[in-house]
């Protein structure tokens, strides 16, 4: 069971849309030979021993330089920084500016019934919120697969949605936040990039999109992350006629 609670699409004009019934695919021939999008390098901050230890705070566990507390372990990789104890781990890249969350031990209940969509969505920023880590959004994908609810926060970059980088965060069903990866980085202008039509990015992604998904489905053009830039992309989704789902994102940068 998949939902989005809302996606924010650029260049209307070009796109039609019925959310309710039949939704027709854009029409990018035109636009790809007239039209350049920016694109952006992603800058990354080092991260050193002193910032991961903040990090560490911020999750309410002890600092580097209290890990005599029983049951406290840290370890430092050449990659990351791992905060660990038996219930937790907490590691920050030193690379990639990324921070990952994982529950080693999970709880049967936290008293917090996880139900729906929504139950999840709350549950996820309320955990963002707790551990006082800045973030924003502008929309909200949730995959839904077992015991699990798969939270991704997308923001925007330019008035096009972000599906890199993204912020998510996985919950279940009896309201344990089971893991976490958070990025914080930022995104300076490279250049600009011309939009393949959408047959085009097809057919060099080699991802095969089914008729009846090009005739009814919804197709929006994103952001994606390829060969360390971000270039422009397409989300293509929509109902198959089996009753299954297609969601595929295609990069779409011409150059």
């Amino acid at each position: 069971m998949r939902w989005i609670l809302s996606i924010t699409a650029l260049l209307i004009l070009c796109i039609s849309a019925i959310y309710v019934g039949k939704i027709n695919a854009i029409n990018t021939a035109s636009l790809s030979s007239q039209n350049k999008i920016s694109t952006y390098m992603v800058k990354f901050r080092d991260v050193t021993l002193s910032i991961a230890s903040n990090y560490a705070n911020l999750f309410n566990r002890h600092s580097i330089f209290c890990v005599s507390n029983e049951g406290e372990e840290f370890f430092d990789n050449e990659d990351a920084f791992v905060f660990k104890n038996e219930r937790e781990q907490l590691t920050v890249f030193k690379n990639s500016n990324k921070i990952s969350y994982r529950l080693l031990q999970k709880e049967s209940s936290q008293g917090i019934a996880v139900n729906s969509e929504k139950d999840a969505a709350k549950l996820a920023v309320g955990f963002l919120k707790k551990n006082r880590l800045p973030f924003s959004y502008e929309d909200i994908f949730i995959d839904f697969c077992g015991e699990f609810y798969n939270v991704k926060l997308i923001n925007n970059l330019n008035g096009i949605a972000l599906h890199a980088f993204n912020n998510v965060i996985t919950v279940d069903i009896y309201g344990n936040v089971v893991s976490l990866d958070y990025f914080n980085v930022d995104f300076l202008k490279y250049g600009s990039s011309e939009l393949l039509d959408i047959q085009r990015a097809s057919e060099r992604s080699g991802i095969l999109i089914p008729e009846e998904i090009f005739k009814n489905g919804k197709i929006s053009i994103v952001y994606v992350y390829e060969n360390s830039i971000v270039v422009p992309g397409y989300l293509v989704e929509g109902r198959l006629r089996d009753g299954g789902s297609f969601r595929q994102i295609i990069s779409a940068a011409g150059f």
